[in-house]
């Protein structure tokens, strides 16, 4: 008796930290340009360049180890804000999908602002929440130039570069900020982390069925 209790207990362990999460990471560039969007899991499409609401959908999401199905979708949107001076401004897009507040570029003292907007999904069997934003991309920023990227955590400072491109790794945060400090720049995208969670009685459920298939195979052996 003691040799299968051993047996369901480690189990227990490999179960568990298999199925406890399914973190997707997902890079989003070139707002108008959805073909150059990826996920790390299913695929994503969406993306529009004439609103401040930006809306994505993922679809061919395996959650099987997780107590979903193999083709789990999820819809979700980010808002984009900006401000000039602190006050309140609009947000635009170039032809070629990159984001700026107010003119045609966004200028020292203008602030676009990330944050989540809604999250949906078929997955009945447990939640999909919001981990975070997790990298900001700064075009047009050249050599020379100076931008902040702002987080939850505090603020970095992004330097130009000869090929105008720029990217900023940062902690986890709810919402991520992007402005020049010196020169003009315009928001080139992002990174974020959804991550999907069963319900406590799916993973429960999980456990048994692994803790069942020990014991069987421990009185098969015998």
């Amino acid at each position: 008796m003691k040799n299968v209790t051993l047996v369901c207990a480690f189990t227990f362990a490999a179960v568990v930290g298999s199925v406890s999460a399914i973190d997707i990471n997902i890079h989003i560039t070139d707002f108008k340009t959805a073909s150059e969007n990826s996920s790390s899991l299913g695929d994503l499409s969406g993306g529009t360049s004439t609103t401040a609401t930006q809306t994505y959908t993922l679809t061919n999401l395996d959650f099987t180890s997780i107590g979903g199905t193999a083709s789990e979708t999820i819809n979700f949107s980010v808002d984009l804000s900006g401000t000039s001076g602190g006050s309140a401004s609009t947000v635009g897009y170039k032809t070629w999908g990159d984001a700026f507040v107010g003119g045609s570029n966004t200028e020292v003292g203008e602030v676009l602002t990330a944050t989540l907007g809604t999250i949906t999904s078929s997955f009945t069997g447990g939640t999909v929440a919001f981990a975070g934003f997790t990298n900001a991309f700064i075009e047009a920023l050249i050599t020379g130039e100076e931008a902040s990227v702002g987080h939850a955590g505090g603020m970095l400072t992004v330097l130009g570069t000869a090929d105008n491109e720029a990217n900023q790794a940062i902690p986890l945060s709810p919402w991520v900020s992007m402005a020049p400090t010196v020169g003009s720049m315009n928001i080139g995208g992002y990174d974020l982390r959804l991550t999907a969670v069963p319900e406590p009685a799916s993973a429960s459920l999980l456990l048994g069925i692994a803790c069942v298939s020990g014991v069987l195979f421990r009185r098969c052996r015998r």
